[in-house]
C-alpha cells in the first residue's frame, strides 16, 4: 500500500490518468488510511488561504534575504557566488564527520551516525577526535543521551549503555523491526530523571495500518521500561510522532498520527500511562477537532514559549506558537512553501544569540517548494536559508541535543543513478 502522499502527488503532475478517475481513488484511498477528518481540514484552510483570510498577521514574516539554492552536484550555490560550496562570507563548510544523525551530550562531546556506516555508533570531541564506539546489527535509526546513559534504536530495538562503559545491552523490543522514535522530537528526560518515548513506523497490512501507537515509560535511568497503550484503545491507527519536555512552561507535550492527529499536554508530570480525568492528572487533550490542529511532527523551545510545525502534506502547513499550553497562534506558511510538512526543527544558542532553524521539507510537490530557514527574533521573522527542490534533493537537520545545540549540522542527500550521495555542512559561528 503506498503512502497517501503517493497517491496525492498525482494532482500536481499533470500525468495521463483522467483526473475523475484520480481523484475517485484518492477518496478510496482517503476512507482507507482514515484521512477522512484531515481532507475535511485541507479543503477548510484551501478555501481560507483562497479568499486571503491569512493575511500579513496571520501569516509567518519571511526577510527578503535570498537563500542558497542545491547544484546537479548536490553543492549549496550561493546567491552571492554561484557554485562555491564553501562560501566563507555566510559561515558554512562541509564538514569532515559526514553526520546521519549527532546528538550534543555534556563536556562537549557528540554521538552519532555517519552515511556510509550508518550502524556504528561513533563519539567526537569538539577537537575532531573520532572514537567508535558500538556496531549494531541495523541501521541506528534515532538516538538519545542523558548524563548517565546512552540509548540507540536500531532494527526495532533499544538499546542502553551507561555513559561511562560502552556496553549495550537490549531494553526494549519494539513492536516491528521498523519501529523507532522520532530523532529530535520523540525521547525526552524529566527533571526527576523519567524518560519517555514514542514508538513511530509506518506499516501497512491487511488493507490497514497497523497501530503503533505506544508510549515507554522508565523511571529507573532506562533499565526498564513499562509501555502505555491508551492511544491505541482511544483510536489511534498509526503512531507517535512527538514526545518532548518544555523546562520553560514545566509540561510534556505529545503528539499523535496519523487519523486523529491530537495533541496532547500533561502539566502535572504524573501519571503518563493514561488520559487525565477531572484531577488532571495524566495526559490531557487539547485540540478536540481537527481543524484545531495537532498531530505535529517538530517543536523547539524559545526565549517567549513554545513553537510547533504541523505536519499536512500537499495542504496548508502553519507554525502555531504558545506561550501557556493553553492558548496557540497559529501562522501560516506562504506559497510556494505552503505544501511543504515542517519535518523537524532545532535551536541554537551561539554568542548569547537563540536561534530558531526550521526544515520544510516534501517530496511530492513540484519546484522549489521546500525551504530550511531560520529566525534570530524567536520566530518574529524568518529568513530564507537554503530553497531546495524536494524531488531531486533531500535536507536533513541532523543536529540535536536535550537542550539548544552549540553546532548546526545539516545534509544534502541526492541519488544519482540509483546511488546515494551525501555531505554534510556545518554552520560556522553566528549568522547574520
Amino acid at each position: 500500500m503506498p503512502n497517501l502522499s503517493t497517491s496525492f502527488s498525482s494532482f500536481y503532475s499533470g500525468q495521463f490518468i483522467p483526473i475523475f478517475r484520480q481523484g475517485f481513488n484518492f477518496l478510496v484511498q482517503i476512507h482507507r488510511t482514515g484521512k477522512t477528518v484531515e481532507l475535511f481540514s485541507f479543503v477548510l484552510w484551501e478555501f481560507l488561504y483562497k479568499l486571503r483570510y491569512y493575511q500579513s498577521s496571520r501569516t509567518i514574516k519571511l526577510t527578503n534575504s535570498k537563500p542558497f539554492t542545491i547544484d546537479a552536484d548536490g553543492c549549496l550555490s550561493s546567491p552571492l557566488y554561484d557554485g562555491d560550496c564553501e562560501t566563507k562570507q555566510i559561515n558554512i563548510e562541509q564538514n569532515a564527520i559526514d553526520w546521519k544523525y549527532c546528538f550534543e551530550a555534556h563536556s562537549q562531546v557528540v554521538w552519532g551516525c555517519e552515511f556510509h556506516q550508518d550502524n556504528r555508533l561513533i563519539k567526537a570531541y569538539k577537537q575532531a577526535i573520532v572514537e567508535e564506539v558500538w556496531s549494531f546489527p541495523a541501521s541506528i535509526r534515532s538516538l538519545y543521551v542523558t548524563d548517565k546513559a546512552i540509548f540507540v534504536c536500531a532494527g526495532g530495538i533499544l538499546y542502553r549503555s551507561s555513559t561511562d562503559r560502552y556496553q549495550f545491552v537490549e531494553v526494549v523490543k519494539l513492536t516491528t523491526p521498523e519501529s523507532y522514535f522520532l530523532f529530535n522530537n520523540g525521547f525526552c528526560e524529566l527533571p526527576d530523571s523519567t524518560l519517555l518515548f514514542g514508538e513511530y513506523a509506518s506499516i501497512w497490512q491487511n488493507n490497514s495500518w497497523v497501530s503503533l501507537a505506544y508510549l515507554y515509560i522508565s523511571k529507573d535511568e532506562g533499565l526498564t521500561w513499562n509501555v502505555a497503550d491508551f492511544l491505541k484503545r482511544q483510536g489511534v491507527n498509526k503512531h507517535i510522532h512527538l514526545v518532548k519536555f518544555s523546562p520553560r512552561l514545566n509540561q510534556i507535550f505529545l503528539t499523535d498520527g496519523d487519523n486523529k492527529k491530537q495533541l496532547w499536554r500533561n502539566t502535572t508530570l504524573f501519571n503518563y500511562a493514561g488520559q487525565a480525568g477531572k484531577s488532571l492528572q495524566g495526559w490531557q487533550l487539547v485540540n478536540r477537532f481537527h481543524w484545531q490542529m495537532g498531530g505535529y511532527t517538530s517543536m523547539l523551545e524559545h526565549e517567549n514559549g513554545v513553537v510547533f510545525g504541523t505536519d499536512y502534506l500537499g495542504g496548508t502547513n502553519f507554525l502555531v506558537h504558545t506561550a501557556d499550553g493553553t492558548s496557540f497562534r497559529k501562522e501560516v506558511i506562504p506559497s510556494p512553501y505552503r505544501r511543504s510538512p515542517i519535518i523537524n526543527m532545532v535551536s541554537r544558542k551561539i554568542d548569547g544569540r537563540v536561534e530558531l532553524w526550521a526544515l520544510l521539507h516534501n517530496s511530492v510537490v513540484p519546484g522549489k517548494s521546500c525551504l530550511v530557514m531560520y529566525s534570530t527574533d524567536n520566530g518574529a521573522s524568518w529568513n530564507r536559508f537554503i530553497e531546495y527542490d524536494g524531488r531531486r534533493h533531500e535536507i536533513q537537520l541532523v543536529s540535536s541535543s536535550a537542550g539548544m545545540v552549540d553546532e548546526l549540522y545539516f545534509c544534502i542527500r541526492q541519488w544519482n543513478s540509483g546511488k546515494e550521495e551525501s555531505k554534510t555542512y556545518r554552520v560556522k559561528g553566528a549568522v547574520m
